[in-house]
């Protein structure tokens, strides 16, 4: 009968909680700038060849919709924060309809 009772007051939990939109940042992808390393390979016929590499740092945003489902959203790839608002809605009326 406990364990009943302790599963219906977390369910009431959820469902009362569930009606928020949380927006989360990773506060080290801010600090994070791009790296670049050397790779170094070597062919059958023994020629050295070095590569370049670029990595882009990514600044995930974690968008919990009302309807409890969960998304992310790399914020570098907006040009302004109405573009990163708006897709924010469309992707949260997709996954709570």
């Amino acid at each position: 009968m406990k364990k009943m009772f302790f599963i219906a007051a977390l369910a009431v939990a959820g469902m009362v909680s569930a009606n928020t939109t949380e927006i989360k940042k990773d506060g080290n992808a801010e600090n994070a700038k791009e790296k670049t390393i050397l790779v170094e390979s070597k062919n059958q016929k023994g020629v050295t060849q070095t590569l370049k590499v670029t990595f882009k740092p990514y600044n995930w945003v974690t968008i919990v919709t009302p309807c409890g489902e969960v998304f992310y959203l790399d914020y570098n790839d907006y040009s302004t924060t109405d573009a990163f608002w708006d897709d924010v809605h469309h992707f949260a009326a997709i996954k709570c309809s």
